[in-house]
């Protein structure tokens, strides 16, 4: 069952507690992707899979959706038109604030559905940080490090380097929001990230080591993959199969045992 945060009055959280929900935020952004997909891409995602993640959740589970945290920290993406981005250490200060108000309010249990790579580092402080400080049970989830799914025919490269504006995101919207997606403006653009894996030694290679890049330093346009392979029957599939990895989360947030939290 969905309840929205927003569509609540003041005294129906006088039986919050009872309910024991599991409150969800979307962590998006608002940062460039290239001239066929909107600001708002990694933003509508995050919001499809929470949607799409209703369909496998039991009702009696009671899901309170927050209202979606849109803007995010893409620094990388500064350099195009449009990007809006918080710094890291304002994001972190955004969700430990909202995460101590939704305490406040009776929520006992929150999970983060983060859409944006760039959000991930300062989410997990964010998170650790609610844990540690105010006793609060935080999950956080970066849809797209689930495993990939076996049944979508796509190329290894766009699961490895199509990570901004390839075939995944760009299918993804073409299922969401297809009035959104300019057709016209679909391109195959290859990513100096796998020049660098072909041709180092560890350099994207190794999960140990990280490469710190701006967008335009993978590809001029600001985006990596081939577009061009994207529809939006593959994005149904996507969107469904991230949306149950999401959902069994969600029952695994509900059913933890909060005694055993110190």
């Amino acid at each position: 069952m969905l309840k929205n945060w927003t569509s609540l009055t003041t005294t129906d959280f006088s039986i919050l507690d009872a309910m024991d929900p599991v409150a969800v935020l979307v962590a998006g952004s608002i940062e460039q992707h290239g001239p066929h997909l909107p600001l708002s891409t990694d933003s509508v995602i995050g919001e499809g899979l929470l949607e799409k993640s209703l369909d496998f959740v039991p009702s009696e589970v009671v899901i309170l959706k927050l209202p979606s945290l849109c803007m995010g920290s893409s620094p990388e993406h500064n350099e195009f038109p449009g990007t809006i981005s918080y710094s890291p250490e304002l994001l972190i200060e955004n969700v430990v604030e909202i995460g101590s108000q939704v305490k406040e309010c009776g929520v006992k249990r929150l999970v983060i559905l983060n859409s944006h790579g760039g959000n991930s580092s300062a989410l997990d402080i964010a998170a650790m940080r609610l844990r540690a400080e105010i006793q609060l049970l935080m999950v956080k989830v970066d849809y797209f490090r689930f495993p990939k799914p076996s049944q979508i025919d796509l190329p290894d490269s766009e699961w490895l380097y199509g990570l901004h504006g390839g075939a995944l995101e760009t299918s993804m919207m073409m299922h969401l929001k297809p009035e959104l997606v300019r057709m016209g403006e679909l391109r195959n653009n290859a990513s100096w990230l796998k020049e660098l894996a072909e041709g180092h030694r560890r350099l994207n290679k190794d999960r140990a080591v990280s490469f710190y890049w701006m967008a335009s330093d993978l590809n001029p346009s600001g985006t990596v993959g081939d577009a061009t392979l994207a529809s939006s029957e593959i994005g149904e599939e996507l969107v469904e199969y991230y949306s149950k990895c999401f959902s069994e989360v969600i029952l695994d947030a509900s059913e933890i045992d909060l005694s055993r939290l110190g």
